[in-house]
C-alpha cells in the first residue's frame, strides 16, 4: 500500500514520548541490535502500541515475518520512492507478497514532508501509541537535522509512544556525528523525549551474544 500526500497531523500539545533503547552503533552487532529492537517493540505492543513506523528500512523484514504478538500492528516503511521500487522489485522477483498492514511512505527523514504523506494514510492514527525505529539514522546527519527530526516525530505520535536508534560513541571521533550519553540526553530532553534504556557495546553482547558463544562451533563475537 502506497500512502498518498497532501493532508497534514493534527498536533496535541503535551505529548510525552518514552525512549525504549539506544544501543551502540557496532558493526558486528547487528544481530543482537535486531534482537534488541524486537524484544523493544514486543513490550510497547503489550502496553498498547499499534503502529511501527521504520525510516529508511532498507533490509528490513519484520513486517513479512510478524511474530503472532505483532499480527494486528500497522507497519509503515518510510523510505525514497527509488528504494521502495527496488523492494518491491526484489519482494516480487523472490515470490513474496506484501502482506496486510504494511503500508509504503514516500519520504526522506531530513525533510519534514515525510510527516504529512505519513498522517495522510488513512491506517495512520497521529494520535496512537507508535514505536519509530531509527537506526543509523544519526550517523548519516549532523545534530541540528537530527534534533529536528526528533521534533518532528513528538508532533506526528502520540502520547505513550517510543523511539529506538542507535549513535556513534565520541570515543571513535566521528566528529559532528557522535555523542555522549550525557549529550544524548541533552539531546532527548530539549525535544520533550526521556532516556527509558542505553546499552553499550559490552552489555549487548553479553544480553544477546553471550549464549551463542557460548554453545556455537563458530569464533565468538
Amino acid at each position: 500500500h502506497f500512502c498518498p500526500k497532501f493532508k497534514s497531523c493534527s498536533f496535541r500539545p503535551g505529548v510525552v514520548i518514552g525512549i525504549v533503547g539506544v544501543i551502540f552503533m557496532d558493526r558486528n552487532l547487528e544481530f543482537s541490535r535486531a534482537v534488541f529492537a524486537e524484544r523493544a517493540l514486543e513490550n510497547a505492543v503489550m502496553l498498547g502500541a499499534e503502529q511501527y513506523v521504520i525510516f529508511r528500512p532498507h533490509t528490513n523484514r519484520f513486517a513479512y515475518k510478524k511474530p503472532h504478538w505483532a499480527e494486528n500492528l500497522r507497519v509503515f516503511e518510510v523510505d525514497s520512492l527509488d528504494r521502495i521500487h527496488e523492494k518491491l522489485y526484489k519482494l516480487e522477483r523472490e515470490g513474496i507478497e506484501v502482506p496486510e498492514g504494511l503500508y509504503y511512505v514516500e519520504g526522506d527523514f531530513r525533510d519534514k514532508s515525510w510527516k504529512d504523506t505519513l498522517c495522510s494514510c488513512d491506517a495512520y492514527r497521529s494520535d496512537g501509541e507508535t514505536v519509530v525505529n531509527l537506526y543509523e539514522i544519526t550517523q548519516c546527519v549532523g545534530r541540528p537535522v537530527f534534533e529536528s527530526l526528533l521534533r518532528t516525530i513528538y508532533e506526528a505520535t502520540g502520547e505513550g509512544s517510543a523511539i529506538i536508534f542507535d549513535y556513534i560513541d565520541e570515543s571513535m571521533g566521528y566528529i559532528g556525528r557522535a555523542y555522549s550519553e550525557y549529550a544524548i540526553e541533552g539531546i532527548l530532553s530539549q525535544c520533550g523525549f526521556r532516556l527509558y534504556e542505553h546499552v553499550n557495546a559490552e552489555e549487548m553482547r553479553q544480553q544477546y551474544l553471550r549464549f551463542y558463544n557460548l554453545f556455537s562451533s563458530n569464533p565468538p563475537i
